[in-house]
């Protein structure tokens, strides 16, 4: 088990920050490429955060590099509130959805959801001197939070419609309070909190506050307990039909010739080199190779 500390997460200037592929691309016809809007709340470090004003992350370094290789679009990024997300791409505002989405089914109904762009292990953090959750299959009984649209939201209701009996006791908040999960951890309102490993180290490396532990949650009873599609994804509107194959093509390209593998090796191998030592990007490769998410989701 790992000990890790509190996390202080800062709030971020309510700045325009965002990335602009060059204007001088041009389609193969000669026109002027069309615009993309890509929105992220960049609160999901590794994933997707601002540095020195810039939006960087592994999802952003993959759209980047994926839309690098479509001359017909130019690529712009900005950053939103989280639920300004889905109503703007509900209102045509943005193209490109991104805060490192998972799969749910309202998602799958409501959206295009891209192919799996990539897989991330999954931890549980507690009070260090609890060890009455040893597991993910131990959380029943106890509580947490989570924020409405937060997969993690659709996870609780789900398991807890289908499990009346060891239900998992839930407590909604905005997404300006979800950051609260350490502090509470620690006084006891709560007993765990469920998420991407990487996030909970990153934000670790800002804090440094002692307290909490983490355990390592396996993919395998990751996909058992919540039975629906494991990775992150990108989401479009209805209607960009076009645009997500086209996405999707240009990332299997980067994905056969080495583009993403660099790409997660630059923000993922400090939090996760002992998976790395044990062939952990050789089974994220064949993860995504097999579209493993998107025949699940059919």
């Amino acid at each position: 088990m790992k000990r890790i500390g509190i996390i202080v997460v800062a709030a971020l200037a309510a700045v325009s920050v965002g990335f602009l592929t060059s204007c001088s691309k041009k389609n193969a016809d000669g026109n002027a490429p069309r615009k993309i809007v890509a929105a992220t709340g960049a609160g999901a470090r590794p994933n997707t955060f601002v540095k020195d004003g810039v939006i960087v992350g592994y999802e952003t370094d993959v759209l980047k590099e994926v839309f690098s290789r479509l001359p017909q679009y130019n690529l712009e990024i900005i950053k939103t509130e989280f639920a300004s997300i889905f109503t703007g791409l509900d209102a045509g505002l943005y193209q490109v959805g991104y805060n490192q989405f998972e799969y749910n089914t309202t998602r799958g109904e409501k959206y295009i959801v891209s192919d799996v762009s990539g897989l991330i292990p999954r931890g549980i953090i507690m009070r260090a001197d609890r060890n009455d959750i040893k597991g993910i299959f131990d959380l029943p009984h106890h509580k947490t939070i989570s924020q409405p649209t937060n997969a993690n939201t659709n996870l609780y209701k789900r398991w807890n419609a289908a499990h009346p009996d060891q239900e998992i006791i839930l407590e909604l908040v905005d997404d300006s309070l979800l950051g609260t999960y350490e502090s509470r951890l620690i006084d006891g309102t709560i007993d765990f909190y469920y998420h991407f490993s990487s996030n909970l180290l990153a934000n670790n490396e800002v804090s440094k506050v002692q307290g909490l532990k983490l355990i390592e949650v396996p993919t395998q009873d990751k996909l058992a307990f919540t039975g629906v599609p494991d990775g992150i994804f990108f989401l479009f509107p209805k209607g960009e039909e076009q645009l997500a194959a086209d996405y999707n093509k240009a990332f299997e390209e980067a994905f056969a010739d080495g583009s993403i593998h660099k790409i997660f090796l630059k923000y993922y191998e400090t939090y996760f080199q002992d998976k790395l030592d044990t062939d952990y990007i050789e089974f994220i490769k064949d993860y995504i190779a097999k579209d493993v998410a998107k025949n699940s989701a059919k």
